[in-house]
C-alpha cells in the first residue's frame, strides 16, 4: 500500500482574485487517480494533514512507475484552472519505505509524506542501518511554524567531486577530465530568523572556465534551505545533485555534483563528513530537480559462455549435490551463474533454496549451470536505467550456487562506462563485444576453509590470480525500458559470434637473470610464470607441466637482511604455450599510443633539465618548438589496420578507432597552431601535459581479452608473492612502434605480498618479498624465432631432472621399506615416477653429459 499525506501548501496563486480558493490535488499512480480538495477562505498558510491511500493489490512498486501530481483551482461553473503539475520518481521511496518530499509546482510548494507498506507489514520498509527522518522528527516538528527571531547561523557547503559532466573534456582547475575532484568547503555566516532563512535557496553551478562567459555553465541545481533545515541535524551529507539547465528542464541531466550542506545554529556541532565506503555511487542517493526528465534506457547483456572457472566446492558437497541432481559422475565442483548489476539495480529472477530445513527464495540473474567449469548460459539479460547515470561501472559477478550453504563469489569484473562509450556530442552509447572478459581474484587452489584472500573475488582490490573469463556482448537501447529481464538467445546469435572465438597459438618466454632481496624461506624457492590458466603448476599439474617454473633452488643469505638465489652462470628459462584470440590489432594500438605517451614523458623530463640550466626564454622556446615537431611526427603515424580473414572486429572496435583517429588529429592541429602562436614555454608545457592525459584515456582497451602475465614466488608448495604484468607490454609485433615497450628487454620487478595491507603478517608487512631481473617475450608462435635470436652470448640448454626419495629407518636412509610411500625416483612433487633410464631425447638431440647432483638444491 502507498499512503500519501498532504501536510500544507505555500505560495498559492490567487488566479480568480477572490478570497475563496477551492484547491484540488490529484495523484495518479498506475492509471488510478485519487483527489484531495479543500477551500481556503483567507491568504494564510493552510494546515491540512489530509491523506489518500493507493492499494497495490500485492503488486510491488517499480522505480519505472512515476507518481503524477496535478494542482488546480476548482471552478464549479467553468473548467478548473491549472496551477501546476509534476512527476515524482519512487526510487527513494522503494529503497527506504518512508520519505518526506516538498514538491514545487511553478511557484507553489506542496509538502508531502509518502509511506510504502509491504503486503505483510503495517510499517514502512526500512533499509538496514538507514536512519529515517521519521525516527527523530514528528510531522508537527517538521512543519512547525518557524521562529521570527533573528539569530546567527553558519551554512557550510562542501563540494566533493563531479561526475559525468556533459560536453566537457577540459576544465581550468581539473584539466582534461569530466570527473573532477574539488574537496573544498565554503562558509556563509548570516543573521536571520528561521522564517527568513528557510525562504532562501542555495544555487550550485558547474562551469567550464575555458568557454565564453555567456555559455560557460554546464549545469546547475537550486536547493531550498528549508529542505536542508528540516533534515536530521539540519544537514544533508554526501548527496549527489543532478545538474540541469534551468532554462529547459526537459533536457536530460548534465552531470552530478557531490555535496554536503550543514546549517549550524548557536551551539550546534557539525556532523562528521567521514565515510568508510566512499564509493557510494548509488542512484538512490541523488537529489533530482522537480520536473527534470531523464532519458530511459536499457542495457542488453548477452551472456554466452564462461571457461576456466576454478573449483569452488568440496568433495563432500559434491556428494550431496549428486543426491539432488542425480548426477552419476561429477568432477567439476562448481555450479556457476552470472549476476549483472548497475547503479544498485540488478537483473534478477527468483529460485528456491532449502536453508536450515526451510525453503527460501534467492535472486539470481542468469540460469545456473550445474557442475560445469566451462558453462554455456546463452541468455539475454536486460536492465533498465536512466541517462545520464551517476554510476560509471557495470558489475559482472560469477557466483557458485550452493543449495545448503551461502553462495560463493567466484570472481568479479567491472566494465567502466567511460571506456566503452563516448559521451561527447557526436559520441556513441555504451557497447561491448562480442568479446571475452577476464576475471581475477584469490588463488585458484581450493581450500575448505575461508581465507583473507577470498575477499579479492569481490573485485574491490587487485586480484592476484586468473579465475576464468566470460564471453559477453553489451548493447544500449535508448528510449525504452525492459519488458522482460531474462530470455534465451537465438541460434543466429550463437552462430554470429563463432568467428570471435577462433584462436591461435601463442608463446610466452622468460629468462630469469637473478633473484635477490628474497625474504627468508625455510625450503627451496622457485618462480612460476603463467598466462590465464596456462602454466599454473598447482591447478592441473599433469596438463600444465613444469616448464613454466624455474628449478627449485635453496636461497643463500646475503650477509645483511635478505637472501638471493645462486644461479651464477646458469640462468633458468621458462616457456608457456597457450591459445587465445588474435587481437593483435588491439594490443598494437595500445602499445603505439602508450609509446607516444612515454615519448612525451621523456621530452618533458628533458625540458625540465633545460629549465634547471636557467637558459633564456628565447632558447627554451626554440627547444620546445622543436620538441613539438617530434611529437607531431609520432601522432601522425597511422594506427594498425584490421586484416580481413585474420581479425574479427566488432562495433566497439570500429567506434573506438574512429574516436582515436579524430582525437589524434585534433592533437596534431592543436600543436601545429601552438607552434605559430606560442609566446612562452609554460603554454607549451601545459599543452603537452594535456595531450599526455588525453593519451591515457585513448590508450585504454576494454576488450583486451588476453589475460595478464602473472609471476608467483613458490616455496614449500605454497604461493607467497606475485606480480601482474599486462600482456601488451611484452607483446611482440613486427612493427617496432607497436611492440610492447618491455618486450624482450631486461626489467627489474619487485614482487608484492598478496591481499590487503592490513591482512599481511606484521613481520612481513615492511619487507620486500623478492626482486628479480627478467626478460619476458610474448607473441604469436609464428614469431618465436625473434626470441630465440635474441639469446646471444649464451647457449640454450634443456635439463632433465629427477628426484631421489629416501626414508629414514632406525637412523639409516633407505629407498625401500614399508615407510616408503613415494617412488624411488620422481618429479619434484613426489607423485610421478621418473626413472633415469626412462628419459628419452627427441630425434636430432643428444645428451651433453652424465647425470649430476644440482648444487643449488643439494
Amino acid at each position: 500500500m502507498l499512503k500519501i499525506t498532504v501536510h500544507n501548501i505555500e505560495y498559492v496563486p490567487n488566479l480568480e482574485h477572490s478570497s475563496n480558493i477551492d484547491l484540488l490535488v490529484t495523484f495518479t499512480l498506475k492509471g488510478i487517480s485519487k483527489q484531495i480538495s479543500w477551500q481556503r477562505t483567507s491568504l494564510e498558510l493552510p494546515k491540512l494533514d489530509q491523506k489518500v491511500d493507493f492499494s497495490l493489490n500485492g503488486s510491488p512498486l517499480k522505480n519505472t512507475e512515476p507518481l503524477e501530481i496535478h494542482l488546480e483551482d476548482r471552478d464549479k461553473t467553468n473548467s478548473n484552472k491549472h496551477i501546476g503539475q509534476t512527476q515524482l520518481t519512487l526510487n527513494d521511496l522503494i529503497r527506504t519505505g518512508l520519505i518526506k518530499q516538498h514538491v514545487v509546482l511553478k511557484d507553489t510548494k506542496l509538502y508531502l509524506t509518502l509511506e510504502y507498506l509491504t503486503e505483510t507489514s503495517d510499517v514502512p520498509m526500512n533499509l538496514k542501518n538507514e536512519i529515517l527522518w521519521k525516527s527523530e522528527l514528528t510531522s508537527n516538528q517538521l512543519f512547525k511554524t518557524r521562529s521570527t527571531k533573528s539569530q546567527d547561523f553558519q551554512i557550510r557547503v562542501k563540494i566533493f567531486q563531479a561526475r559525468q559532466l556533459i560536453g566537457i573534456k577540459q576544465t581550468k582547475i581539473q584539466t582534461g577530465t569530466n570527473h573532477p575532484y574539488f574537496n573544498e568547503v565554503f562558509f556563509y555566516n548570516v543573521n536571520l530568523s528561521e522564517t527568513e532563512l528557510c525562504d532562501e535557496i542555495i544555487e550550485f553551478e558547474v562551469c567550464n572556465s575555458r568557454t565564453l562567459r555567456s555559455d560557460m555553465q554546464i549545469g546547475g541545481f537550486k536547493l531550498d534551505i528549508s529542505y536542508v533545515y528540516s533534515q536530521i541535524k539540519h544537514s544533508i551529507n554526501r548527496k549527489w545533485l543532478l545538474l540541469c539547465h534551468e532554462d529547459d528542464r526537459m533536457i536530460a541531466g548534465k552531470g552530478y555534483l557531490k555535496v554536503s550542506v550543514n546549517i549550524l545554529g548557536p551551539g550546534d556541532e557539525a556532523p562528521s563528513q567521514e565515510n568508510e565506503d566512499d564509493d557510494d555511487d548509488i542512484e538512490s542517493n541523488v537529489l533530482k530537480p522537480t520536473g527534470l526528465m531523464l532519458r530511459p534506457a536499457t542495457f542488453v547483456l548477452k551472456v554466452y559462455k564462461a571457461e576456466d572457472l576454478p573449483r569452488m566446492d568440496s568433495a563432500f558437497l559434491n556428494g550431496v549435490k549428486k543426491i539432488f541432481h542425480a548426477a552419476e559422475d561429477v568432477k567439476e565442483l562448481i555450479d556457476p551463474y552470472v549476476k549483472f548489476s548497475f547503479a544498485g539495480q540488478q537483473v534478477s529472477q527468483l529460485i528456491d533454496r532449502i536453508d536450515n530445513r526451510k525453503q527460501t527464495s534467492i535472486k539470481i540473474s542468469s540460469k545456473i549451470v550445474y557442475t560445469c567449469s566451462h558453462p554455456e548460459f546463452n541468455q539475454e539479460l536486460r536492465l533498465g536505467l536512466k541517462f545520464p547515470s551517476m554510476c560509471d561501472k557495470i558489475t559482472l559477478t560469477i557466483i557458485d550456487w550452493d543449495r545448503l550453504q551461502f553462495d560463493d563469489v567466484t570472481g568479479t569484473t567491472l566494465l567502466h562506462i567511460r571506456s566503452i562509450c563516448d559521451d561527447r556530442g557526436n559520441g556513441f552509447l555504451p557497447t561491448f563485444g562480442p568479446c571475452w572478459i577476464n576475471f581475477y581474484g584469490a588463488p585458484r587452489e581450493y581450500s575448505g576453509l575461508p581465507t583473507a584472500l577470498d575477499a579479492l573475488n569481490n573485485g574491490k582490490d587487485e586480484g592476484v590470480a586468473y579465475r576464468g573469463r566470460l564471453f559477453i556482448e553489451l548493447q544500449t537501447l535508448v528510449g525504452e525500458t525492459p519488458k522482460e529481464t531474462v530470455s534465451d538467445l537465438s541460434n543466429s546469435d550463437l552462430i554470429r559470434t563463432l568467428p570471435y572465438q577462433s584462436r591461435k597459438k601463442y608463446k610466452l618466454h622468460a629468462a630469469f637473470l637473478d633473484a635477490s632481496v628474497l625474504y627468508d624461506h625455510e625450503s627451496s624457492v622457485e618462480f612460476e610464470m603463467s598466462i590465464g590458466n596456462y602454466g599454473n603448476k598447482f591447478d592441473n599439474p599433469m596438463e600444465n607441466g613444469t616448464c613454466s617454473t624455474t628449478p627449485p633452488t635453496n636461497p643463500v643469505f646475503d650477509g645483511t637482511a635478505y637472501y638471493f638465489l645462486p644461479w651464477e652462470h646458469t640462468k633458468p628459462c621458462v616457456q608457456v604455450t597457450s591459445e587465445w584470440e588474435d587481437i593483435s590489432f588491439r594490443l598494437e594500438a595500445m602499445n603505439q599510443i602508450l609509446k607516444i605517451k612515454l615519448f612525451i614523458n621523456g621530452i618533458l623530463s628533458t625540458l625540465d633539465l633545460l629549465k634547471i640550466k636557467r637558459l633564456s626564454e628565447e632558447v627554451l622556446l626554440r627547444s620546445y618548438k622543436q620538441s613539438l615537431d617530434m611529437i607531431i611526427l609520432h601522432l601522425k603515424k597511422p594506427l594498425p589496420d584490421f586484416e580481413p580473414g585474420r581479425h574479427y572486429i566488432n562495433e566497439l572496435d570500429r567506434l573506438r578507432r574512429q574516436m582515436r583517429e579524430k582525437d589524434l588529429m585534433d592533437m596534431v592541429n592543436k600543436l601545429e597552431e601552438l607552434k605559430l602562436r606560442a609566446k612562452n614555454s609554460e603554454e607549451i608545457i601545459q599543452t603537452m601535459e594535456d595531450i599526455r592525459r588525453k593519451l591515457e584515456h585513448l590508450q585504454l582497451e576494454p576488450q583486451n581479452s588476453i589475460p595478464d602475465v602473472i609471476i608467483w614466488l613458490l616455496a614449500n608448495g605454497k604461493r607467497y608473492a606475485y606480480y601482474r604484468l599486462p600482456a601488451n607490454e611484452v607483446f611482440y609485433s613486427t612493427n617496432t612502434d607497436r611492440r610492447g615497450h618491455l618486450c624482450g628487454k631486461v626489467q627489474t620487478i619487485t614482487l608484492k605480498w598478496p591481499g590487503k595491507q592490513k591482512d599481511i603478517e606484521k613481520d612481513k608487512r615492511f619487507f620486500i618479498p623478492a626482486e628479480i631481473r627478467v626478460k619476458i617475450w610474448f607473441g604469436l608462435s609464428i614469431y618465436e624465432q625473434d626470441w630465440l635470436s635474441q639469446q646471444k652470448g649464451a647457449d640454450l640448454a634443456i635439463y632433465a631432472e629427477t628426484y631421489e626419495n629416501q626414508t629414514n629407518v632406525l637412523g639409516q636412509w633407505t629407498t625401500t621399506g614399508p615407510l616408503m610411500t613415494r617412488p624411488m625416483w620422481s618429479d619434484v612433487t613426489g607423485n610421478m615416477s621418473l626413472l633415469k633410464q626412462n628419459f628419452k631425447v627427441p630425434d636430432g638431440w643428444r645428451w651433453d653429459g652424465d647425470w649430476y647432483i644440482s648444487p643449488e638444491i643439494r
